[in-house]
């Protein structure tokens, strides 16, 4: 039986993987890239092929993104947070 906080975790991690696509900055803060920061560290530790193949599929959606639109420079929302 799952503590507490695993079922919170659990809860949390599926959310996140149903719902990524949907954050519309690229972002460490309130985008994408913390998403994919996320989903490495949790294949890392979990070695759940899920978080793998998101974190690969949102890189590949914040370099797109990098490449097609303007992003400024600042580190919360920016290209900062994002290198």
């Amino acid at each position: 039986m799952m503590n507490k906080a695993a079922e919170i975790r659990q809860r949390l991690d599926d959310l996140l993987l149903t719902h990524y696509h949907q954050l519309n900055t690229p972002g460490i803060f309130k985008g994408k890239m913390g998403a994919c920061l996320y989903f490495f560290q949790a294949f890392h530790h979990q070695n759940d092929p899920r978080f793998g193949k998101a974190a690969e599929s949102t890189l590949h959606e914040v370099y797109s993104f990098v490449h097609q639109n303007p992003v400024p420079t600042y580190f919360d929302n920016g290209l900062a947070g994002i290198a």
